[in-house]
């Protein structure tokens, strides 16, 4: 998978699912389980794809160009995901096998899945006036840029903030594979023969867990807990003002 192909794969995986949405809402016949749910739940198999491919990089492959790429990809996706819940030709289909008598047969799974797909469409907006749904467009899309500029904050804390032990009297306590992780660490960051604690999770829960040195078990957690509430460029305090608000507007809309 090469990250920077990520933002023209999804305009294609984008377009190819709207295709299969616009088969669904195109159809003469009456709205079905078979013709509008099913068909519904066996759309956009490339996009769901590509969003587990595109997952995997934006957690466990966060490097690199993803930080880029996620800033393209995250508004595309929220515009998608508006685009479709605002189908007014889709959500008439789908309220009609929600309402009609051929509900009260259908089997309990499949009501389930008529219950909660109609309920989905309703609280993300189905069922606002025009006027609101372009309020409610806006701002989804600008919190995806948001909680992206967020992630990106903390991973950047992640990745910049270092704890350094350079006395082997700082390690008691810690069992010889921490040590071992710790010194790898320091060696991959030029730093032979010294050991680091990354702000990451996975190394300050086991030294956390181990060390007997209270002064370092305290500013490693501090490190860590205060990612993203330092004063500096990646600061996300403005970033969680703005959520908040736009939730709030949101709520109200909906």
């Amino acid at each position: 998978v090469r990250p920077d192909a990520f933002p023209k794969a999804f305009d294609e995986a984008i377009r190819l699912a709207k295709l299969d949405i616009d088969a669904i809402t195109a159809q003469s016949d009456d709205a079905t389980f078979d013709n509008t749910f099913l068909r519904l739940e066996d759309s956009a198999r490339a996009l769901n794809r590509l969003n587990a491919l595109y997952g995997v990089h934006t957690s466990n492959l966060n490097v690199g160009p993803m930080a880029d790429v996620e800033a393209v990809v995250e508004p595309k996706l929220a515009a998608y995901a508006d685009e479709l819940t605002q189908n007014e030709k889709l959500f008439a289909r789908i309220e009609t096998v929600y309402k009609s008598d051929q509900f009260k047969v259908l089997s309990t799974a499949k009501q389930r899945l008529v219950e909660k797909r109609y309920k989905e469409f309703v609280r993300r907006g189905a069922k606002l006036t025009a006027d609101n749904k372009a309020k409610l467009s806006k701002i989804n899309t600008r919190l995806a840029t948001l909680f992206t500029n967020f992630s990106q904050n903390v991973l950047a804390e992640e990745q910049g903030h270092v704890t350094w032990i350079e006395k082997e009297v700082d390690l008691i306590g810690l069992p010889k594979s921490v040590v071992a992780g710790m010194a790898a660490a320091a060696k991959d960051r030029h730093r032979p023969g010294q050991w680091a604690i990354t702000n990451t999770r996975s190394s300050m829960d086991p030294f956390l867990t181990y060390s007997s040195n209270r002064q370092l078990r305290a500013k490693v957690w501090t490190n860590y807990y205060s990612r993203g509430d330092n004063g500096d460029k990646h600061d996300n305090n403005a970033i969680i003002s703005e959520i908040l608000k736009l939730r709030a507007e949101r709520a109200l809309l909906l």
